[in-house]
Parts: structure tokens; sequence; C-alpha cells
């Protein structure tokens, strides 16, 4: 083989080892270990009285915080076209109640998060949990109403403004299967974004402004 042969044909092998670092870089960066973890943050108060409902736990009137952890890698389990629905997230909260003098603190892994951007009048965000407390399974549902232009689309990514949440486009409902409250809500909804594995700016239980 000549010289010249010989370093045309390196030139190739280099190349392609060139490419094959560059494409494992790729997906090293996209990978979800390594992807920013997105925390949506809601914090408020329960408004007074219940919109609907016996409101067994007193919940109405008392303070409330929550957390949900996405990895901005995330994929849908199912999904249109603008709306996806993610499954198995990290839920943490903290509830006040009229039943206990302390509050009761709770977390799962198998929350639901619906985000919907295809209405142009408004941004959607919907939550379903499941939640064992004081003997009793329940499900929770949060329905948020949001500005058009809250959620840049429906993938896990930051909000672009902090929302303001009020009865009139923030409820929640819990239920035990043949009882239901409706709540509304007064609060903020917002997000915080850290590094892959890393931990929310604010963590469940912080109150800001009712301390």
């Amino acid at each position: 083989m000549s010289i010249h042969s010989t370093k045309n044909t390196c030139v190739v092998v280099l190349a392609a080892v060139g490419f094959c670092i560059t494409a494992t870089q790729n997906l090293v960066a996209a990978s979800p270990a390594t992807a920013p973890n997105v925390t949506y943050i809601a914090y408020g108060i329960f408004a007074y009285p219940a919109l609907s409902g016996s409101d067994i736990f007193k919940l109405a009137g008392q303070p409330f915080s929550i957390n949900i952890i996405a990895s901005e890698a995330a994929v849908p389990k199912k999904n249109g076209k603008q709306w996806a629905q993610y499954t198995n997230l990290q839920l943490t909260g903290t509830v006040y109640t009229g039943l206990e003098p302390t509050p009761i603190s709770f977390s799962n892994g198998s929350t639901y998060v619906t985000l919907a951007t295809g209405n142009p009048d408004l941004d959607f965000f919907l939550l379903w949990t499941p939640i064992h407390e004081l003997g009793l399974a329940l499900t929770i549902t949060a329905e948020i109403s949001m500005p058009t232009g809250t959620m840049s689309s429906a993938h896990i990514l930051p909000f672009n403004s902090i929302v303001t949440l009020t009865p009139t486009n923030a409820t929640v409902t819990y239920s035990d299967g043949m009882n239901s409250t409706t709540l509304g809500i007064n609060g903020v909804m917002m997000t915080k974004v850290s590094a892959g594995g890393g931990v929310a700016a604010l963590s469940a239980g912080y109150f800001p402004g009712l301390e």
C-alpha cells in the first residue's frame, strides 16, 4: 500500500473515531441521568369554605405545599399534538388539617402530570396522585388553568412566569372513592431547575410568606 493510500486510510479511520466520540458525547448529554430536573412547586392556602363536598379532612382554610420532580428528558406515557401525560413522578407535600395540630407530610413516586398548551386562551396543568393518610386511601386531583405562554410546550420545562392561584383558576379534589371534596386554592405555582438528581430549591413544608 502506498504512503498516500495509507494516509487516506488513516484520515478515514480518524474521522470515524471522531464521529463516534461526538455521537457518544451527544448521547450522554441527552441521557436522563444528566438532563436537568424541573421541580413544580405550589404553595398557599385552601380557600374557605369548600366548593363542594363534606371536607372530612378539614382542609379548607389550611396551608399546603407540594413539590413534583421531573426530568427534562422524561418521555410522556401518552401524548397528543399539544399535550402530554407524564407518569411515575416523585411528589412530596405537606398539608395542615383541622383534625390534627401538627402538619401531615406525604410522598409517593406514582404521580401523574398532564401538560397542555393547545387551548389559545390558556395553558393547563393537571395533577393526579394517590395518598394514604389517616387509614384512608385517597386520590388527589388538581386542575390549574394558567395564562397562555406560561409553558413553552407540553414538554417538561420550566415555566416562563410565576402563576397566581385563585379559586377561579385552581382547584383540588380529594376522594376516597365514595366521597369527594373540591377546594379552591389561593397561592402561587412556580418551577425551579436543578442538576439531574439534584435537590429542589424549596422543600416540602416550606411556606414562603406563611411562616
